[in-house]
Order: C-alpha cells, then sequence, then structure tokens
C-alpha cells in the first residue's frame, strides 16, 4: 500500500466530511440552480455535487503530493477520481445521517480502489 495511500486512506474522513460535504454545501446554497429530482426534504444541487467533487480530487492529490509520492501518480490518481465521484454522488443522493455514514464509505472506496490497482 506505501504511505502514499496510507495518507490517503488516513485523510478520508477529512476529505469526505471536511472538505466534500462543506464545499458541497457552500457551493450548492450559493449557486445550485439544478435540484436533484426524487429524494425528499432535500434541495441539494448538481452544482453543489460538482463542488464537493473537485474539492476532494483536489484535496486528496495535494494532500498525496505533500507526501512526496509524485512517483504513485498513476496508482492512486484513478483511485482518487473514482472514490471523490462516487462519495460526492452518495452525499448527493443520502437523504439523512450522510454525516455518519460519507467518511466509513469514502475511507472503504478508497480502499477498495487502491487494492484494485
Amino acid at each position: 500500500l506505501g504511505s502514499g495511500g496510507l495518507a490517503v486512506l488516513g485523510l478520508s474522513g477529512v476529505t469526505s466530511l471536511g472538505i466534500g460535504d462543506t464545499f458541497a454545501s457552500v457551493v450548492g446554497v450559493n449557486i445550485g440552480r439544478r435540484f436533484f429530482p426524487g429524494i425528499p426534504g432535500t434541495r441539494k444541487s448538481f452544482e453543489g455535487t460538482l463542488g464537493a467533487f473537485g474539492s476532494m480530487c483536489t484535496f486528496a492529490c495535494t494532500a498525496l503530493y505533500l507526501t512526496n509520492h509524485q512517483d504513485d501518480w498513476q496508482i492512486f490518481v484513478p483511485s482518487i477520481i473514482v472514490t471523490s465521484l462516487l462519495t460526492s454522488v452518495f452525499e448527493a443522493t443520502m437523504d439523512q445521517m450522510d454525516n455518519l455514514y460519507l467518511p466509513t464509505y469514502c475511507f472503504t472506496f478508497c480502499l477498495l480502489g487502491i487494492v484494485a490497482l
């Protein structure tokens, strides 16, 4: 797995909640216009989901860069992109208690992505 993978895995909770969920909220509230249909009681937008995706990718790639694992980009970046996408969509479609489940799913997606590659 290597220390680059451990850095990405160790920060998965911060990435999903501290970065992704926060950016989803800020972007969704400020510029969200197109909302997901069929999710009762929520006003989660496509723009907010895109904000979460972009911020999580940026944060995880920055963490990988700062841990001096640029040689591992071809291994970790596809996993980071897929994990960020799945976590963002999961956050957008979850109607309740996403703060409880989001870090667990992000960690699991990231671990599966790294192991699969």
